[in-house]
């Protein structure tokens, strides 16, 4: 009687450790796959990492990363996605939306968190985004007409524009967003030529294709595939005196003149709260799909005098960043 009542009272002082105590000793392997060249690559990484450390999670204590970086090459995110999945790793980050069609791609079971993809319904990645099914979750960079409010920034810069040209890739998520810029050019009253780019990416024929398009404005819709040529990017549009519009802030850094979109490195921190989630038992199938909820707005002021363009204030007034 006396030890049963010694039990219960060990029971009440000491209850049962939470599951993650009890495997306090296994270390947790994540995965991260991107198009991204190392030095974007290092942020995105540390984004993730850092909403991992909010959350409990040590590198080296409890927690252990892989990283594969494709440097903007499409073909190698396969065999690094295999890589990860035979290196056994618990769920794998993908950094936008080649990386995540690579990841599912290799494996129906891993679960895959994504860390900003533009539109995860419209090209199949996922069933919806409050019941995404499958082993795919994470994070959308998809907001409501953030292409419509690029074209309008421009037409507040140029208001004369009238034949815009779309800098892209080939592939789901380009070919996605050029439906919804040809509906928003549509409602400007803008006409649109796409501009695919070749791979690999060499740009010698960039300028030339420029010319021939005879546009007035320039849309960059963004890929981590043209994040390691941004800068000869932005130079060969700039010494065609075209006004341009990005969608991540680091290209307006590189000499972009406009960028609007959601805060990348927020929605890439963001996705350590699925990552943690899915470590402690959560089903991807049944994770919703969350949505960026802060935009920025991005503009370099030394772009536009070498233009010769004046920014209006109203506009000034509403950046986030200026580049004087």
């Amino acid at each position: 009687m006396r030890l049963r009542v010694l039990a219960i009272a060990l029971v009440l002082f000491f209850p049962p450790l939470p599951a993650q105590a009890q495997s306090a000793g296994k270390i947790a392997r994540v995965g991260v796959l991107g198009l991204f060249a190392p030095e974007l690559g290092a942020r995105s990484v540390a984004a993730v990492r850092e909403g991992l450390d909010e959350l409990g999670w040590r590198e080296g204590q409890n927690i252990q990363f892989e990283i594969r970086h494709a440097s903007g090459k499409r073909d190698l995110l396969g065999p690094l996605a295999a890589e990860l999945v035979r290196q056994k790793v618990d769920v794998i980050v993908a950094v936008g939306t080649d990386a995540s069609f690579a990841a599912k791609g290799t494996t129906p079971t891993i679960p895959i968190v994504m860390a900003g993809v533009a539109d995860p319904v419209g090209t199949g990645l996922v069933a919806s985004l409050a019941r995404p099914g499958g082993n795919v979750t994470g994070m959308s960079l998809l907001m409501s007409d953030v292409i419509g409010k690029q074209l309008q920034l421009l037409r507040e810069v140029t208001p004369r524009v009238a034949r815009l040209g779309v800098i892209s890739l080939s592939g789901p998520g380009h070919d996605r967003s050029m439906k919804e810029t040809e509906a928003a050019a549509q409602r400007l009253g803008l006409k649109v030529h796409r501009i695919v780019l070749r791979e690999p990416l060499a740009l010698d024929d960039l300028a030339s294709e420029l010319r021939r398009s005879r546009s007035d404005a320039i849309l960059g819709l963004p890929n981590p595939a043209l994040d390691d040529v941004r800068v000869r990017i932005v130079e060969i549009v700039n010494a065609q005196r075209l006004p341009s519009v990005f969608g991540l802030t680091y290209w307006t850094d590189a000499g972009g003149l406009i960028s609007y979109s959601a805060d990348l490195y927020a929605v890439q921190r963001r996705s350590a709260m699925f990552v943690d989630k899915i470590l402690k038992g959560a089903d991807p199938a049944k994770l919703p799909i969350e949505q960026p909820t802060k935009v920025e707005l991005a503009i370099n002021l030394r772009t536009a005098k070498t233009l010769g363009l004046t920014i209006p204030q109203s506009l000034l007034r509403r950046a986030d960043h200026v580049i004087q």
